[in-house]
């Protein structure tokens, strides 16, 4: 899968505390900050965006029951 590689911060689900912290870490470590905008910069070069539309395409047609979207 294209741009299978871990970028960004993670946290609990479902738990506000831990996306708080998550959050306030990006506002307050201009490091931090740096290296996310630096790793998401890169990993979105990874994807193709024909790519990504004929699989964007596969989702709504599985969702509608279809077994081959229309051309």
């Amino acid at each position: 899968m294209p741009g299978g590689g871990r970028v960004g911060l993670r946290f609990t689900p479902r738990d506000s505390a831990s996306l708080a912290e998550r959050m306030e870490s990006v506002l307050t470590d201009a490091v931090l900050r740096d290296r996310l905008v630096a790793e998401a910069s890169e990993h979105i070069l990874s994807f193709d965006r024909a790519d990504v539309a004929r699989r964007t395409v596969e989702v709504y047609a599985d969702l509608l029951g279809a077994s081959q979207p229309a051309a």
